[in-house]
Formats: structure tokens, sequence, C-alpha cells
């Protein structure tokens, strides 16, 4: 969503009635890293090995507020209305990281606001990053 707000791609909510009140959490991969590290390294056999991560409701936005987000940051683009629902849309994924942290001791370190201006930031010094993955 930053890069295509940063780059002038055309915007539409999908779902929900053209809202943007779809949230997601997300965390940053350098906090997975030292998990993963502690699995790879441990011998416990007690300690669950497949968990749920997730930036949990501290890091969660809704479209509309990221939209808002690159807004503050990009300057104001125009959002689409695209009211036909998917079947498989869902209005909130917030992952519960609750069994990484007792088992673990994981939790999040990178929170939501220093997330997305790294990817901004990156988005700017690299405007065709994500052209590597795009269809031919």
């Amino acid at each position: 969503w930053i890069n295509a707000y940063l780059r002038g791609a055309p915007l539409r909510y999908i779902g929900f009635g053209g809202t943007g009140f779809q949230a997601r959490d997300c965390f940053h991969p350098r906090d997975l890293v030292p998990l993963l590290l502690q699995q790879f390294h441990s011998t416990a056999k007690d300690k669950p090995p497949i968990l749920n991560l997730g930036g949990g409701t501290n890091n969660t936005m809704s479209l509309a507020q990221l939209s808002r987000w690159c807004a503050d940051r990009f300057g104001e683009r125009k959002i689409a209305v695209g009211e036909k629902s998917r079947p498989f849309d869902l209005p909130w994924v917030v992952m519960n990281a609750g069994l990484a942290q007792q088992a673990w001791g994981w939790q999040p370190a990178m929170d939501l606001e220093t997330i997305l201006s790294e990817i901004a930031s990156h988005a700017e010094a690299n405007p065709d990053w994500l052209q590597i993955s795009a269809p031919l």
C-alpha cells in the first residue's frame, strides 16, 4: 500500500463497504530472527516449536489508518471505493503471540510507526523495489 501510494498507482478500498476499516497487525523480520535462533539452538522438548506470531493489538492498523499515515507523509491521494465484497476477506487479523511470549519470552520489539517509516524510507530510496517481483 505504501509503495502504491507513493508511486501514484490507483488505490481502492475493496470490501467492507469500501471503508478501509479492515485491520491487520504486523511485526518486523528483525523481531523474528532472535526467536528463530533461540529455537534452532534449543534442545528443550517442553517448548512448542510451532507458534502464532504477530504484532498484536499494539501493532495493528486499519487500511484507512494506513491511508491517513501515508497522506500525512506523502500528501493526500484519492482512494476509490470498491464496495464489492470478496468471500475470504477478513475484517480483523491480529495474531495472538501469547504462547510465544510464555514459552520463549518473545514479543515484537519494533513499534508500528518505526516499521512503517522504514518501509516508506526504503520505498523512497528504491523506486523500483517491487518491480523485481512483478509479473512479466
